[in-house]
């Protein structure tokens, strides 16, 4: 079962427009050897594991999962690699193990093992906030953060924080109350995450 949850009109068409972007990838092998291989020549990026994808205007930014990182790329410039945003680590601008992004106006912030980090755009580090349970989605609007909280004993499946990590509120009853016992083999956090597995808009 999927669950889709539209927060912005605004930020919707610009999810449409990376779905459509990656169906031209898939449609287009000459675009493909750009992403998979980049520049072709001294100094090759290789793109590993992309785990997201976001837009903002003419570039396009990839969430590099295993080397910790993302990518600035130019649309209008053949791809061209404008910046990498972050490095492998625990410390302010560090990234471990990257999964997830959502870009608003000038920022962008970027979900990880260890929680959110807020970046201006050009890729110099603002802020950060430790999350201690994981979320099946996230979408940055208007200075906030809405997430989808996959914990079994929580009620609400959104939450809703400030770009400092405080709390401001939850809402949305989580109406499906699955019987764990007849999921034999899966614990009651991969239950959540499969029944409301989709995407924040």
């Amino acid at each position: 079962m999927s669950i889709l949850i539209l927060i912005n009109k605004k930020v919707k068409r610009l999810k449409f427009i990376i779905m459509i972007f990656i169906s031209c990838l898939y449609a287009q092998n000459n675009v493909l050897k750009k992403i998979n291989y980049y520049p072709k020549k001294e100094g090759d990026y290789y793109f590993r594991s992309i785990s997201d994808l976001g837009i903002k205007e003419d570039y396009l930014y990839c969430v590099i999962n295993f080397e910790d990182r993302i990518l600035k790329l130019n649309l209008k410039d053949d791809l061209k690699l404008e910046k990498i945003i972050g490095k492998s680590g625990e410390g302010p601008g560090d990234l471990n193990g990257p999964v997830s992004l959502s870009i608003w106006q000038e920022e962008l912030v970027v979900r990880d093992q260890i929680g959110y980090s807020i970046y201006a755009l050009e890729g110099n580090f603002k802020q950060r906030f430790r999350a201690f349970t994981s979320d099946i989605s996230f979408v940055y609007l208007d200075n906030t953060i809405y997430t989808v909280n996959p914990h079994p004993e929580e009620h609400f499946l959104i939450e809703v924080y400030g770009k400092d990590g405080k709390k401001l509120f939850d809402f949305g009853d989580k109406l499906i109350r699955p019987r764990y016992e007849i999921f034999r083999g899966l614990s009651p956090f991969a239950v959540i995450n499969n029944v409301y597995q989709g995407s924040l808009l």
